[in-house]
């Protein structure tokens, strides 16, 4: 069961939520105040029955004007048009800006052929607000769309994907554990978004609760280290995925990708 990062990019975001690319050697972050430096990674998973993108990213364009997720997907081996499955664990726009894509005047999916999963409080508390965290034209494209699908709760899609709330970063922030049986990929999203996370503790305040989100790292790391999870970091491009030890109360991140 492989999985892929498809790595959009670096970019820099204030308060204003625009990500704005950053090129390592060519762009000053002193030049970007109050800015903070994200990296953006997608993920494709093959399974037996699937085609699987968990978080689409920001649907960042290249210079080229072609979709970098869809340029990831291409260098992988496969098509865009070959997804079946696309996992959201939020609906914030470096999360969830890839879902659609604008063309002229209308709006089209990234994935047309894929059957799209969110929690149902997460979009409705999306569609409520007012914040530059959300792009809210995709959101409702995506509202209106046949592939659309609601969860609510815990569950699982099917025998390979179990999805589970575990709120913190958002209330309805939703976590994947992906398995052939043999393999077992972890997706945390915002909760456990890098690797650092786990051996740095510390209260975020781009949290909806960060005090909860960073008990459930925690949690996380341990279960994790436990069951033998390999660990998708989303905004990690240097370790995207790992695996986790744990030892007179410390965490160790091995890296795979």
């Amino acid at each position: 069961m492989p999985v892929f990062p498809l790595y959009e990019g670096t970019f820099t975001v204030d308060d204003s939520k625009k990500f704005i690319p950053f090129k390592e050697g060519v762009d000053d972050i002193k030049n970007r105040p109050a800015s903070l430096l994200v990296d953006i990674v997608p993920f494709l998973i093959k399974t037996k029955n699937d085609l699987i993108i968990i978080d689409p990213g920001l649907g960042h364009i290249m210079d080229s004007g072609e979709y970098q997720v869809h340029e990831n997907i291409s260098n992988a081996g496969y098509s865009a048009d070959a997804v079946t499955k696309v996992l959201l664990s939020h609906l914030h726009k470096d999360h969830a800006g890839g879902v659609s894509y604008k063309e002229g005047d209308d709006y089209k999916l990234m994935f047309p052929n894929a059957e799209y999963f969110v929690q149902q409080g997460e979009m409705d508390n999306a569609l409520h607000k007012t914040s530059n965290s959300f792009e809210l034209e995709k959101l409702k494209f995506l509202l209106s769309s046949k592939n659309l699908t609601f969860l609510k709760g815990d569950g699982n899609i099917n025998a390979d994907i179990h999805y589970e709330v575990i709120n913190g970063h958002t209330l309805y922030h939703q976590a994947f554990l992906i398995t052939d049986g043999a393999i077992k990929y972890y997706y945390g999203g915002d909760v456990l978004p890098q690797p650092q996370q786990l051996q740095r503790k510390f209260i975020a305040k781009y949290d909806y609760n960060g005090k909860a989100a960073a008990e459930k790292r925690i949690e996380i790391g341990r279960a994790a280290a436990q069951n033998d999870w390999r660990v998708l970091f989303f905004h990690s491009g240097n370790l995207s995925v790992g695996t986790v030890s744990y030892a007179d109360g410390h965490f160790k991140v091995n890296k795979i990708l």
